[in-house]
């Protein structure tokens, strides 16, 4: 039960119609490079994004997946960025270069997935297992969010356990005692001039 509450993304839910634990269909998808490709594979961990190019968040989101890319080179994922078919390939492809993405990049026709999944949230990360259950999803935020990423990972992948993703999730904060230790601080007490 702890581990469910650990692996689900805190603040609200960014897929509708599928909850932690869920076989998450592996849907064959059109790739934008051509071709087809299927959402997931046997790795150990399944990483994908829905993002949205011209979406300020959405390069933030890439980016932050770009660089956990880089660092877990060599590790048994898979990458994948899904992006609407309302969006031109030219569009989506300028997005994807000044991410410095190198992944496949998979076109939701008619954004099936989107709603197979109820995605709410723009951009956002859904993770599986080997399964293919969904193990975490994680809507863009503005702190922590590379970190938090690579930590959802690297506990699928068992370099982490769950209280090391959770000190990762939920930082500890300040202590009282932290803001005493600087009001004992040299100078803390001296007058500010004009106050």
């Amino acid at each position: 039960m702890a581990l469910v509450v650990l692996l689900g993304a805190p603040e609200s839910r960014a897929f509708v119609h599928a909850r932690i634990g869920s076989v998450i269909e592996n849907a064959e998808m059109k790739a934008l490079a051509g071709g087809t490709q299927p959402l997931l594979s046997n790795a150990t961990a399944n990483v994908f994004i829905f993002f949205k190019p011209g979406q300020e968040n959405s390069r933030r989101a890439l980016a932050s997946l770009a660089a956990c890319q880089k660092e877990l080179t060599g590790k048994s994922i898979r990458w994948v960025a899904v992006v609407s078919d309302r969006f031109s390939k030219l569009e989506v492809e300028k997005e994807v270069k000044a991410a410095g993405i190198s992944m496949p990049i998979l076109v939701d026709a008619a954004d099936v997935l989107y709603g197979r999944l109820g995605v709410v949230l723009c951009p956002v990360v859904g993770i599986t297992d080997q399964d293919h259950k969904l193990a975490a999803y994680e809507p863009f935020r503005k702190v922590n969010f590379q970190e938090i990423i690579r930590a959802r990972i690297r506990f699928l992948l068992r370099e982490i356990n769950s209280r090391e993703l959770e000190r990762v999730i939920k930082p500890p904060r300040a202590t009282q005692n932290a803001q005493a230790g600087k009001r004992d601080q040299p100078g803390a007490d001296r007058a500010i001039p004009g106050a």
